[in-house]
């Protein structure tokens, strides 16, 4: 099988290193090129400053097979990523009308006066893929130099997002076929520390040679075991003993997020109340990002008692019953069902953990309930 093709992302604009905007573009291209087996190496983010783009592009080249670049294409004085590109590669700008008849067409459409500086959109290194951009009037470019592939995108993530399905996904789709995919396995663990989830872990793997990861995001700790797709057979060995010794702290499994899970489950029931007595605003906050579809017909509330729920069918509920431990019930057809919650955390200043752990230990006793529903 064929290596793993490695990428680098290279972000530009002032705005990014000043802080002004994250780059989220950067971690969106990576999970799209993950998911096809590729390997970012590098990220990338450097100012309007035409020496620094061109030392982090040498950088990004010498590190990766495919150099993906974002922003710079715009109308203003300040946006030169093609006349960058263009000394880089030795190649010439070269103006096509097809882009300017796209600028023309857009601005003329939403009734934006077409200024003389947005021809400069319509310039690309000699030799380059023009990418339509149909959601904005920067079109993107493709090119190849010294064997390596550069994509030029433009900055807005929307637009991004729309060059990558009509002109990236396919192709890169293609170029991934033949690889020794790169794969990970996650588990999401609650209740125990990093350094303990890290020893029953590593107690598993004893002499396992696949790379190991962990990552703490409160109040989970994820573990990670990646691997090649030719070691899969071995792979999976490990994995059976590491789900084994995390079975009982283990929530949810690689790219799964146990709120969505629930919100999904809940689609079934005509009204559900959620009473929270422990959390303030943790739960509310995970369930109505991935509830919309509920909120919108009315079929999720939140409520301050389980008196106001007395006609839903379907109740929820959170409430503290000791200092140190939390009772989580769920009510349907008169019938109730239980769990008691206890906190992992010790000691003062931990009520923010706390509050995040019994929201995600609730969500989990219930999906898990509703299961046998």
């Amino acid at each position: 099988m064929k290596s793993l093709t490695k990428v680098s992302v290279l972000g530009i604009g002032t705005e990014l290193t000043s802080g002004q905007i994250l780059n989220r573009n950067a971690q969106w291209i990576s999970r799209k090129l993950t998911e096809l087996g590729f390997e970012t190496t590098t990220h990338l983010v450097v100012p309007d400053d035409k020496p620094l783009m061109m030392a982090s592009f040498h950088f990004c080249q010498q590190r990766s097979d495919i150099v993906f670049i974002t922003g710079g294409l715009g109308p203003t004085t300040d946006d030169f990523t093609r006349d960058v590109i263009s000394e880089l590669v030795q190649k010439p700008l070269i103006f096509d009308e097809g882009s300017w008849q796209h600028i023309v067409d857009r601005l003329n459409s939403r009734g934006v006066p077409v200024r003389e500086a947005q021809r400069q959109q319509c310039y690309f290194p000699e030799g380059s893929e023009i990418l339509k951009n149909v959601m904005g009037t920067a079109n993107a470019f493709r090119l190849t130099h010294n064997e390596k592939i550069i994509y030029v995108l433009p900055g807005p993530p929307r637009e991004i997002d729309s060059v990558w399905k009509d002109h990236i996904a396919e192709p890169m789709k293609q170029l991934s076929k033949n690889f020794d995919q790169k794969i990970t396995l996650i588990w999401n663990n609650l209740g125990l520390g990093e350094s303990e989830i890290a020893h029953l872990t590593e107690q598993a793997l004893q002499d396992c040679h696949l790379e190991k990861g962990y990552r703490a995001h409160h109040p989970y700790v994820e573990v990670k075991l990646s691997y090649k797709k030719s070691e899969e057979k071995e792979a999976l060995l490990w994995a059976v003993k590491v789900t084994k010794a995390l079975a009982p702290y283990t929530v949810t499994r690689d790219d799964h997020d146990i709120a969505e899970i629930l919100s999904a489950q809940l689609e079934k029931f005509s009204s559900i109340a959620v009473v929270d007595e422990v959390t303030g605003s943790h739960l509310l906050g995970r369930l109505v990002p991935v509830s919309k579809n509920l909120l919108n017909t009315k079929k999720l509330s939140y409520v301050s008692g389980v008196q106001n729920s007395v006609n839903s069918e379907l109740v929820l509920k959170l409430e503290k019953i000791s200092t140190e431990s939390v009772e989580a019930s769920l009510i349907y057809k008169n019938e109730t069902f239980k769990e008691i919650l206890k906190s992992p955390y010790k000691g003062l200043l931990v009520a923010e953990r706390e509050a995040l752990f019994y929201a995600e230990r609730a969500l989990f006793f219930w999906a898990r309930q509703l299961n046998s529903i």
